[in-house]
């Protein structure tokens, strides 16, 4: 097979089992019982398997998600991490900012340190050589040129003071500088420890980065294989379920072909009989619903939304909000009865949405009175009664039709399916 047949099978499967499954539907209809019966083998065998594939693409989707949450942890932790971490640098970096700025201040300092001692040492041998070429005073000149003693001893005191000062200027400025010139070498080898622990610090930050950059990728690569996966899971499910559909309704059309068969043609009880197949009388109220199996009536299911009609012009009489686990019952009566009814009345129940619980309002026949609720367990439709504790008419003749065993038939559920064409 070439790889653009490979591709155009794989693209069209689905479209292909649904085309195939359909045609086995419209096939059923010439199909003997014993095909049919085949048939339903088959579909079930369909739908195990399908549900066999459902179960490990579940198993596979879930094991993917474990696997997504264990990485989205792993990159939480590598985040805060990667964030303790970044903190640190920012302090060693703003540490290592202000090492290099006292140093810069220290070296400015110990310049200008060292210029002023070397203009010290300058005025100091300037001083010197004025001295040795004016020649320094003797005592005797001093004392002669002194107004008395006073006077000599501040002139003494004088000299004494310029020599010890100059000393002290130029010792000072010498300590100064070597405390200057050391804290210099101090804060370059702090400069070379904090450049240290900052490039220590920024390589285990890029480090981090990496690893997060690795579960990231990781991540994506885990996320499209779920996503196509789950994809599949969702396929495989809503082909579980059309199969599932089709069953349905072909053991609801050999249901029906076997009620049909044994069903009696008398109405216990009623005003009259009703021939099943003799002529409808009126519409089918409940049009693709799957039917289910006969008691006070007809059990039937569909999708959430599907609408339940007026079978002809009715009333509504009675609403009983609780009529089974929680579930209302609609009361009608036929505006006029039709020819061999059973009963006046008719009734929906169970799993259904009224358009309306306003007592009196008319509806006209194919009228929707409501629509298939999305949640309980199937409605029932049926005769009615307006004086039986069920509001039944099979309620008011023959409980036990309330206990039906499941694939039997009722009189009760067959009748009112003849007189309104159910399928």
């Amino acid at each position: 097979m070439s790889s653009a047949t490979e591709t155009f099978a794989s693209r069209f499967k689905p479209a292909i089992v649904l085309a195939l499954s359909c045609a086995v539907l419209l096939l059923l209809g010439a199909h003997s019982p014993a095909a049919r019966a085949a048939s339903a083998g088959a579909l079930a065998q369909q739908i195990s398997a399908g549900q066999s594939r459902v179960s490990a693409l579940s198993g596979v989707v879930g094991a993917d998600n474990g696997h997504l949450r264990r990485l989205d942890a792993g990159i939480a932790a590598l985040e805060s991490r990667i964030a303790r971490i970044q903190a640190d640098l920012n302090a060693k970096r703003a540490e290592l900012a202000q090492v290099r700025r006292d140093l810069s201040a220290a070296r400015v300092k110990l310049a200008n340190l060292q210029a002023y001692e070397r203009r010290a040492r300058y005025v100091l041998s300037k001083q010197v050589v004025a001295s040795y070429e004016t020649g320094q005073p003797d005592i005797v000149t001093v004392v002669l040129d002194s107004n008395g003693f006073t006077d000599l001893l501040e002139r003494m005191a004088f000299a004494q003071r310029i020599r010890t000062h100059d000393q002290q200027i130029i010792e000072a400025v010498i300590q100064a500088r070597d405390r200057v010139a050391a804290q210099a070498v101090r804060l370059g080898v702090l400069e070379g420890r904090a450049q240290a622990v900052t490039a220590r610090v920024l390589a285990e930050r890029n480090q981090i980065v990496a690893a997060k950059l690795t579960l990231l990728n990781e991540q994506m690569a885990v996320t499209r294989v779920r996503d196509k996966k789950a994809a599949q899971l969702s396929r495989a499910r809503g082909q579980v379920a059309m199969l599932r559909h089709q069953l349905a309704l072909l053991q609801a059309e050999q249901a029906q072909q076997a009620s049909q068969a044994a069903a009696s043609q008398a109405i216990p009880g009623g005003a009259g009989t009703f021939a099943p197949g003799g002529g409808r009388a009126g519409s089918d109220p409940i049009p693709g619903f799957a039917i289910g199996r006969d008691d006070m009536g007809v059990d039937a299911s569909a999708a959430p939304g599907a609408g339940i009609y007026a079978p002809v012009a009715s009333t509504l009489v009675q609403v009983l909000q609780n009529w089974y686990a929680g579930q209302p019952l609609l009361l009608f009566q036929f505006n006029t009865p039709p020819p061999g009814a059973p009963s006046d009345y008719w009734y929906v129940a169970e799993e259904i949405a009224p358009v309306t619980t306003a007592l009196g309002t008319s509806f006209q026949a194919g009228q929707r009175v409501a629509s298939f609720a999305s949640s309980g367990t199937g409605i029932e439709i049926g005769w009615g009664s307006a004086t039986s504790n069920t509001r039944t008419l099979a309620g008011a003749t023959d409980p036990a039709a309330a206990g039906a065993a499941p694939g039997t038939t009722t009189t009760w559920g067959e009748s009112f399916k003849s007189a309104f064409g159910i399928p």
